[in-house]
């Protein structure tokens, strides 16, 4: 895994388009992700999501990176902002719903 975390660090460094950096920037969040760098893979998504405000995938990744680090209000957005792009998303919704259980206190 850390080898691909290391390429796509290299992509984020040499990219030109927009698309490719964009692309760099989430293969590299996914791989911290992976790594259970959360706070690092964070920032990543937010770096995708300067790119590309609309990248459902990268609002839902950057909600279950918060949520592991139990920063369930922020996961909560990021999760329902998904939702607002994709409605019909299962994914989303199901961890949508899992976070407000537990912001309810009912656990997982």
């Amino acid at each position: 895994m850390t080898e691909a975390l290391e390429y796509y660090t290299r992509v984020t460094e040499r990219a030109q388009e927009p698309w490719k950096l964009a692309e760099g920037w989430l293969g590299r969040a996914e791989s911290l992700f992976r790594l259970l760098r959360f706070a690092e893979a964070i920032a990543a998504y937010d770096r995708v999501l300067e790119l590309n405000p609309a990248s459902v995938f990268a609002l839902n990744n950057r909600g279950a990176a918060r949520e592991s680090l139990g920063l369930y209000e922020a996961a909560l957005q990021d999760y329902e902002q998904a939702l607002r792009l994709r409605p019909d998303d299962p994914t989303v919704r199901g961890n949508r719903d899992r976070v407000l259980r537990l912001l309810e206190g009912g656990g997982d």
